[in-house]
């Protein structure tokens, strides 16, 4: 795996290739060059004369300042954009570095791949594998857990009951696509197992995490050449650290194929959620919106938060809990929520919220990260920085009217059951 994660030189990006040498003379006469030469020898020497004095003028002329933008065409411009199938928003400009500690100050981004038309887990379309909790539908008939009925009751006791807004950075990681081709920097060491690991960054991807994202500060970056996930929080994407936003941050290297849900960094370390689980895993995401399932579902179990999550206690897939509430009724964190089976989800004309309802009775909801205010926020993809080259699919009426943080009041919270972990 430490193979895989090799990054490719970038000590070329922003070098000029090197010119061949010109010749500056000719070469030596031959002996006998006191003889008279022949009138044909003549002719053929006074050609080579001038063929090098045109190789010596246009040396000359190369040098002076009016050649520099001549020069500037044969700059080596690796492309800002990866080989993927889809359309990208990318730019051809390089990356203005030449060294390997700076992310490049271009405005382009990528988009995810086009889709086969089949489900195919393990992919950037359908992370992870098909036997993760976040990609498996909840049996028929399911346990509940002890006390399920409590838990909702103290869920629907008060808070916010929304989605993040995808346009405006609220909590909803961005999620970036990389290839083979795509530029490779080195991370500092305050970034805890991404720390000294070359990790892609998309030309521009690293304005996603600017002083105006949310404070989470979430980066993620899916490579598709090495089946890898970066996934980053309180990323300072530019200065290529964690340590910028007033707290050290955290970043771990997933397998895209076979990452364990509660540790799913290569080496078994935790991702920097409130439940450990990866930033990626239930998100959802632009390419969801587009791409429903035939059910009309987005297929996949999505990520919830809430400030009813029990301090201390989690249940699998979660491995720790970030949760601060010490009530007997609190939430542990891992806990998948279900929307009753029987809701008519079909009478709800906003399409999002329609999918979302689905979604929440075939998959439910996994509570893996703390919000202050919220019974429960799903979030949803960061998309401000990084819209498709088709659009934002959550504008223009997919959540409703609603702007920011969309409601989601038409899916009560108290149809909601808490099931076992299966």
């Amino acid at each position: 795996m430490g193979d895989a994660l090799e990054a490719r030189p970038l000590e070329l990006l922003g070098r000029e290739p090197q010119r061949p040498a010109v010749r500056t003379g000719l070469h030596a006469r031959r002996r006998g060059r006191h003889r008279r030469a022949h009138p044909s020898q003549r002719t053929h020497l006074r050609v080579a004369v001038v063929l090098a004095c045109s190789a010596v003028l246009a040396g000359v002329l190369a040098s002076l300042p009016y050649a520099t933008a001549t020069r500037a065409t044969f700059r080596f411009t690796p492309a800002a954009t990866t080989t993927l199938p889809s359309a990208t928003t990318g730019t051809t400009s390089a990356p203005a570095t030449t060294g390997t500690t700076s992310a490049p100050a271009t405005t382009g981004t990528t988009s995810a791949p086009a889709t086969t038309g089949t489900i195919t887990y393990g992919t950037p379309e359908r992370p992870f594998p098909a036997s993760s909790a976040w990609n498996r539908a909840i049996p028929a008939n399911a346990t509940l857990a002890p006390n399920s009925a409590g838990m909702i009751r103290h869920l629907s006791s008060g808070g916010h009951y929304n989605m993040t807004s995808g346009a405006s950075g609220q909590f909803g990681a961005p999620v970036f696509y990389a290839d083979a081709s795509t530029p490779r920097y080195t991370w500092s060491s305050h970034c805890g197992p991404v720390s000294g690991r070359q990790v892609p960054i998309p030309p521009g991807s690293h304005e996603a995490q600017g002083p105006a994202a949310s404070t989470d500060h979430k980066y993620i970056v899916i490579d598709t050449s090495t089946k890898l996930v970066y996934d980053i929080w309180g990323a300072d994407v530019a200065g290529l650290d964690c340590i910028r936003w007033g707290y050290q941050g955290y970043g771990v290297i997933e397998s895209l194929t076979t990452a364990d849900d509660g540790a799913p960094g290569i080496n078994g370390e935790k991702a920097p959620t409130g439940a450990s689980t990866s930033s990626l895993a239930g998100l959802l995401r632009a390419y969801d919106a587009t791409h429903l399932d035939a059910d009309g579902t987005y297929g996949h179990a999505l990520q919830g938060s809430s400030m009813y999550g029990a301090k201390g206690r989690w249940v699998s897939p979660a491995t720790s809990s970030d949760g601060p509430d010490t009530s007997p009724d609190a939430i542990p964190q891992g806990s998948r929520l279900q929307l009753n089976p029987s809701f008519n989800c079909g009478a709800i004309s906003v399409p999002g919220v329609r999918a979302y309802c689905k979604t929440a009775q075939k998959y439910g909801i996994i509570l893996m990260d703390t919000s202050p205010v919220h019974a429960l926020t799903i979030y949803q993809e960061d998309v401000k920085d990084n819209a498709p080259a088709t659009g934002n699919p959550f504008a223009g009426g997919y959540w409703g009217t609603d702007a920011d943080w969309p409601s989601l009041a038409s899916v009560p919270l108290g149809q909601f059951r808490v099931v076992a972990p299966f």
